[in-house]
């Protein structure tokens, strides 16, 4: 039985709505499958998570949306795997996508999502996703317009990121070992 695969984009800035019209704008995005949301940021604070700690995290997109404004739900397709192969391929993207890795221009959010989303559907996620970012020097005349406060994805230096409320019993995205994350996936627990 074939299972929806939904991108969520998110507004990282109120400053989107003048810059929509160019093709532009400050997104925040995250892969929905198997009734979860899967992403990948940055880590709580600088010299605080290990090389081979993942980036990769899951919530639910009512979570997401008590900190980031919803712009726009897209469908991506549908993905016949199972649970179980969806959780191999979520623990090698996993072991690809650490922490330590995340770069706002050249591997943030929407990157990981448009790799997940190829995995699972074999499509991947619409270029307005991601074109602040890869629009190079572009990225950088609107980089004042990303406060530290409506930056979900990128941590300054001394500064954590607020994790998922506890009342939700979702996992702290960078707590959270690779095997657990992937049984999880799985439907399996240890």
């Amino acid at each position: 039985m074939p299972h929806a695969v939904r991108l969520r984009v998110y507004d990282l800035h109120s400053a989107n709505k003048y810059v929509r019209w160019s093709g532009m704008g400050a997104f925040h995005s995250e892969v929905d499958v198997f009734d979860a949301s899967y992403g990948f940021g940055a880590p709580p604070a600088e010299g605080q998570v290990a090389a081979t700690q993942t980036g990769v995290y899951q919530t639910n997109h009512i979570v997401t949306q008590r900190t980031l404004a919803l712009y726009r739900t897209v469908d991506i397709g549908t993905t016949a795997l199972s649970q179980e192969q969806f959780g191999h391929i979520l623990s090698r993207l996993m072991r690809e996508w650490p922490a330590s890795s995340y770069n706002i221009r050249t591997r943030n959010c929407n990157h990981f999502a448009d790799a997940l989303a190829q995995c699972l559907t074999g499509e991947p996620v619409p270029s307005w996703v991601n074109r602040l970012a890869n629009g190079g020097g572009v990225a950088s005349i609107f980089s004042c317009l990303l406060t530290s406060n409506a930056k979900r994805d990128e941590a300054p230096t001394g500064q954590q990121l607020q994790p998922a409320p506890a009342a939700n019993a979702m996992p702290n995205p960078w707590a959270m070992n690779s095997a657990g994350l992937a049984q999880q996936a799985r439907g399996t627990r240890r």
